[in-house]
């Protein structure tokens, strides 16, 4: 049986994913990586997501605490755009 993994994931609009491009490289990776607790980026059906992988279950709990995470690191970089009009996505992965 095929394994699926858990992602939610911010989608990354041309603007965003541009702006976020301009950023240091140093401040980038304290918050987006492979390492623990980090934020990834990923291309779904070509699309970019910047998220976290949940594995294959999770909880209402932790999705409500990886969805302000995302909000919260993308309002520290991008202030002036309202993120959380967009709305994030679970997606599957595997």
């Amino acid at each position: 049986m095929k394994s699926i993994e858990l992602f939610v994931g911010y989608p990354l609009n041309p603007t965003v994913l541009f702006q976020l491009g301009q950023l240091p490289e140093e401040e980038r990776a304290l918050f987006v990586g492979r390492n623990e607790g980090q934020l990834e980026t990923i291309y779904f059906h070509n699309e970019p997501f910047i998220g976290k992988q949940l594995g294959r279950e999770t909880t209402l709990e932790k999705l409500v605490l990886v969805e302000s995470h995302i909000y919260s690191v993308l309002k520290k970089w991008l202030p002036k755009i309202p993120h959380e009009e967009t709305k994030l996505m679970v997606l599957s992965l595997g």
